[in-house]
């Protein structure tokens, strides 16, 4: 997650509209993902995408919870959007080895180890293959296929990744208070 950023203070009163909301979604209970979000015409999947605009702007250095948020989050959007392959060879530029490797250590060292699991299973350094500046460069067979079963996944598992942003999010809260004006 190389950006370079503003650091920037919060206002109470925005942080805790964004925690109604999140909360509005949550207690709707529904399945959904951060590209389509879900059947419900009331469910504001929204505000995952304005608390991973937020996040990062509110540290001088980002955290590791922060990165895995960010990097979850683009792992499912990739997943619906264009492919994994997209988000493991870094094609926009955030998502980075490193970071998708401190994402798998913070999955699997906080009790994410169903995300952990598949994550890692399909994670691979798209650096090591001279190619891999192309978009959809001639990959080995195991890679093709491990990200396919990744994708196929993340479809199937759309409730344990909400669950993730939940849970990560509110884990948080308190934090994230305490850093507002």
């Amino acid at each position: 997650m190389e950006r370079e950023l503003k650091y920037i203070k919060m206002k109470k009163e925005e942080l805790t509209a964004l925690y109604a909301r999140l909360t509005e979604l949550k207690e709707l209970d529904e399945e959904g993902n951060v590209y389509g979000g879900s059947a419900s015409i009331d469910a504001d999947w929204y505000v995952l995408d304005d608390f991973l605009e937020q996040l990062p702007k509110l540290y001088k250095e980002v955290p590791d919870w922060v990165n895995a948020y960010y990097q979850v989050y683009m792992w499912e959007f990739q997943a619906f959007y264009e492919g994994l392959f997209g988000y493991y060879v870094n094609f926009y530029k955030s998502t980075d080895y490193d970071s998708i490797q401190k994402t798998a250590r913070y999955l699997s060292e906080n009790g994410y180890e169903a995300i952990a699991e598949c994550y890692n299973y399909a994670m691979f350094d798209a650096g090591k293959f001279p190619e891999s500046e192309k978009w959809l460069p001639e990959w080995p067979d195991e890679i093709y296929e491990k990200v396919i079963y990744a994708e196929n996944w993340i479809e199937n598992h759309q409730i344990e990744i909400r669950d993730f942003f939940f849970d990560v999010l509110f884990r948080h809260q308190d934090e994230l208070m305490g850093m507002c004006e």
